[in-house]
């Protein structure tokens, strides 16, 4: 019998092997049994994936790179190459350059220290990119594990700044309850100040160098509280010198009136500020109330019952230490010692944070199962209790309960806080809606989900749910909010394609415009891409092996110049002229209305040409004896080899396109055309012909495999054999050359440098039930 089964959608992309027996699936009918540098579009189309242009080489190709975007608006966005001691800057796809010829580079930190992050820091034992970052208008702020936090800050295109992140306050560890062990401080402010501990405790270590230490009197030390008309008793007063509390604030009287009578008391005036000197009264005399006396004093602050310094140098048994005063000092820490004490909660001796983002205004770190929230739109400030007062936007940090002690992988803001560990994933929010999340209270707190754990590739943001990596690298989870149930489910988005992704992902990234895809690396160097927007159902796997056999070690997307999608960029490895090289390359734009055909790149690492007429293309030295295809004039021209940088064409051309090529290869699930009694799979068939719907397509070849094929017929007698023909839009018969088999399968090549867009398909199938 025969059948017409139409195929009108592939955005199934490449299916597992193991749904070849489920044409029930309905999955299965708009799936592929491979989809090679095609990409699936949501609206079912399947279309021929664009060339990669060649931008430049890496600073260093023997070493790993990786890439890093800057994205300060769809018209203002950078790419970011990080390698060995050095940042290099990519703008309008194509290098940075500050002067013509010369590449901008920052290899120093503010100061003259070199970049902190060497090429073995770069890199985590699962291959992935260890630096952690998020960005803040022209300020990236990085987190890495073995190193302190650093900001990248952009003041100009040609002037950025790495500098180490100038912590104001904290955080610190919880303070010393052991009354036994104090500190005593030589003097409570100034520089090289000495810090001495209970003998026979070494709570200093060379690596303490360069952290803060916490020190808070034991108590007020006698200082009596400030109030209104205080010292009225005609027998005493207020003199220069005096010091008073109010509201855990510390002050010394710096000025008095004149005094012409018995004395000076307190004005009406509560001291509450933080710095500088107030007075507390007008400092005049007040007859009438008979109290012969001058009315307020001035009060300078001193402190909150607590200061910080800055340790300059250790003692080499460790019980004491040099340092500089950062926050004053209370006196009794000087005179009497205190054990209230406490090191910075960061440092090379206790660590360094391991990942960072934005939550709730606030800059936010993570290490080990510990959680540290700036101050609330005060990035830099850790302050947890500013001038002895806990207030709802002040620092804070939170330790995530869990049973298990699986580290920190990942932060991902979306309505809440997700924190993926190599165990599960917690969310951390307000405790209750009345109250802004922070301290008071505390009004926050961390719930497990109850979901698999992460690897250490960062999660990609996408709309509606956060994609991460599971902790085998192999499996990309949708985590999503789940409003019957109260919290975040995930869905196993590779499922119907486990295959792909084998070797595990190390680098991930959303290219929204204009196809809503993650594009992954994996370990093995293969670029896997995954077609999806949930908003429509729509997801589908495709794979994209780089001509010429490129390895992709790091992928990131930013704006193109003009707005009009996004651009994929890519690390790629390849071999050249027997030399391993590294090569910085886009993704460019496959064909859209109103291009010129003849400048769309199908080839990778490819160079476009358009000018006066040229016989020998030049500029090809990164593709030295390679075997390039070549578009001329917006027709198909012979393979040539690269030789001194360049290759000689058969026929000048004013426009060229040449590159490693990239064919593009899709072969269809086993066809379910249906039998006389049940269904037709394993049954002889055979597809006679098919109708192919096309849209602006040139190329293509269909039959059973990919060595027997018929080719689209374009060409009419009256065209000439080297001239470019227009693309084509509507429906193309072809006779297949296959013959009966139990499967029935069409494949799809397209390997000429040409656009190729399959809309739907028809087949005849005829199937024989006995």
């Amino acid at each position: 019998m025969k059948a017409y089964p139409l195929i009108s959608s592939f955005n199934g992309g490449e299916l597992s092997p193991l749904l070849g027996g489920r044409p029930d699936a309905e999955k299965y009918q708009a799936g592929l049994s491979l989809c090679e540098n095609f990409i699936p579009r949501v609206q079912g189309a399947l279309i021929r994936r664009g060339g990669t242009r060649y931008v430049a080489e890496t600073k260093d190709s023997a070493d790993r790179s990786w890439l890093v975007r800057f994205e300060f608006s769809v018209s203002d966005a950078f790419v970011l190459e990080f390698g060995d001691g050095y940042i290099r800057f990519y703008k309008g796809r194509g290098v940075y350059e500050d002067t013509p010829g010369h590449t901008y580079e920052v290899t120093t930190v503010v100061g003259g220290d070199p970049i902190p992050w060497s090429l073995a820091d770069l890199t985590d034992a699962d291959g992935s990119l260890a630096l952690r970052y998020v960005q803040s208008a022209d300020v990236i702020y990085f987190a890495h594990p073995l190193h302190p936090p650093h900001k990248l800050t952009r003041v100009a295109n040609n002037d950025w700044r790495l500098e180490p992140l100038p912590f104001r306050a904290g955080p610190f560890k919880d303070q010393n309850i052991d009354k036994a062990v104090t500190v005593t401080a030589s003097a409570a402010t100034g520089s090289g100040i000495t810090l001495t501990a209970t003998s026979g405790h070494a709570i200093f270590q060379p690596d303490h160098v360069g952290s803060f230490f916490y020190l808070e009197q034991n108590d007020s030390g006698g200082i009596k509280p400030w109030f209104a008309h205080s010292f009225c008793n005609n027998s005493s007063s207020i003199t220069v010198g005096a010091k008073c509390v109010s509201d855990g604030k510390y002050y010394t009287c710096t000025a008095t009136g004149a005094a012409p009578r018995a004395g000076q008391i307190t004005g009406t005036v509560k001291p509450e500020h933080t710095e500088g000197r107030y007075w507390d009264g007008d400092g005049l005399d007040d007859l009438t109330d008979h109290i012969y006396a001058e009315i307020g004093v001035e009060w300078e602050y001193n402190h909150s019952g607590y200061g910080w310094v800055q340790i300059t140098a250790v003692a080499v048994d460790g019980e004491s230490c040099t340092a500089d005063v950062v926050s004053l000092l209370p006196d009794q820490v000087v005179t009497a010692g205190s054990y209230r004490w406490a090191h910075a909660a960061w440092s090379d001796v206790e660590g360094w944070p391991s990942c960072v983002t934005f939550f709730r205004q606030r800059l936010t770190f993570a290490r080990d199962q510990r959680l540290w929230f700036s101050v609330a739109g005060d990035y830099e400030n850790f302050a947890a209790r500013p001038f002895d007062q806990i207030e709802p936007d002040s620092a804070m940090n939170l330790l995530i309960a869990s049973a298990r002690g699986d580290t920190i992988q990942w932060l991902a803001p979306v309505d809440r806080l997700l924190v993926g560990t190599g165990g599960t994933v917690f969310a951390i929010g307000e405790s209750t809606t009345t109250q802004p999340f922070g301290p008071v209270g505390p009004n926050a707190r961390s719930e497990d989900q109850a979901l698999t754990g992460s690897a250490g590739v960062q999660p990609v943001v996408v709309p509606g749910a956060v994609v991460v990596v599971e902790k085998a690298g192999r499996i990309l989870n949708e985590i999503a909010y789940d409003a019957s149930a109260n919290k975040y489910g995930e869905l196993d988005l590779t499922v119907f394609a486990e295959h792909m992704t084998l070797s595990g992902i190390i680098d991930a990234t959303f290219v929204k415009q204009p196809h809503s895809m993650i594009c992954c690396a994996l370990a093995d160097g293969s670029l896997r891409a995954f077609t999806y927007m949930k908003a429509q159902g729509v997801s589908g796997w495709h794979r994209h092996p780089l001509g010429g056999s490129g390895a992709v070690e790091s992928v990131v997307s930013i704006p193109s110049p003009d707005g009009r999608r996004d651009d994929l960029w890519m690390i790629v490895k390849r071999t050249i002229d027997g030399a391993t090289k590294r090569y910085v390359e886009y993704l460019s734009s496959e064909y859209q209305d109103g291009d010129d055909p003849a400048l769309i790149a199908y080839a990778d690492a490819s160079i476009l040409y358009s000018g006066g007429a040229l016989s020998t293309l030049p500029d090809l030295d990164h593709l030295e004896g390679c075997t390039v295809s070549i578009k001329a004039d917006g027709a198909s021209h012979p393979d040539r080899v690269v030789t001194g940088g360049e290759v000689v064409l058969e026929r000048s051309c004013t426009k060229a396109v040449v590159g490693l090529p990239a064919a593009a290869r899709a072969r269809l699930m086993p066809l379910e055309a249906g039998g006389g009694v049940g269904s037709s799979q394993g049954k002889p068939k055979r597809v006679n012909r098919l109708m192919a719907r096309l849209y602006n397509s040139q190329g293509g070849r269909f039959g059973p495999d990919f060595t027997t094929m018929e080719a689209v017929e374009y060409r009419t007698p009256g065209d000439a054999m080297d001239a470019a023909l227009p693309l084509f839009t509507g429906d193309k018969v072809v006779e297949f050359p296959g013959d009966y088999d139990g499967a029935a399968t069409i494949a799809l090549l397209c390997d000429q440098e040409f656009p190729f867009t399959l809309v739907a398909m028809a087949p005849e199938v005829t199937t024989y039930d006995n």
